[in-house]
């Protein structure tokens, strides 16, 4: 069987967690377009459909939100929308390693990301 990710960009303008709004920002808008082909094709890369969830028949998307500080780095990353133990694992920690090895534009402000994983068995 094979595996399938893919990747969707949320364009949402705004998106309220808790009692504070966010502004998320999108892919687009934070990387050159090297860097955004680098960072999906780094997730594609390092990506793997979680066993359990493949033999259980478990899709859906995960929706994971992260914070760009001004220095570059990313840090606060928190499923905001579940789907399952096993993808959520998987879509979190793609993410945050994939990241971690991006050149994000620096900022004077923090920018927010919500990543949207869409896992699909093809």
């Amino acid at each position: 069987m094979k595996k399938y990710l893919i990747l969707i960009l949320l364009f949402a303008p705004a998106f309220v967690h808790g009692q504070e709004a966010k502004v998320y920002s999108t892919i687009e808008e934070e990387l050159s377009e090297k860097e955004q082909k680098k960072f999906m094709r780094g997730l594609s890369d390092i990506f793997r459909y979680p066993a359990n969830a493949r033999r259980k028949g478990i899709e859906g998307v995960v929706k994971i939100e992260f914070a760009i500080n001004p220095d570059g780095s990313t840090s606060n990353f928190s499923i905001i929308e579940s789907v399952d133990p096993d993808l959520d694992e998987e879509g979190m920690r793609a993410l945050k390693r994939v990241s971690e090895n991006t050149l994000w534009k620096k900022s004077d402000t923090t920018r927010w990301i919500l990543f949207p994983f869409k896992f699909k068995l093809g």
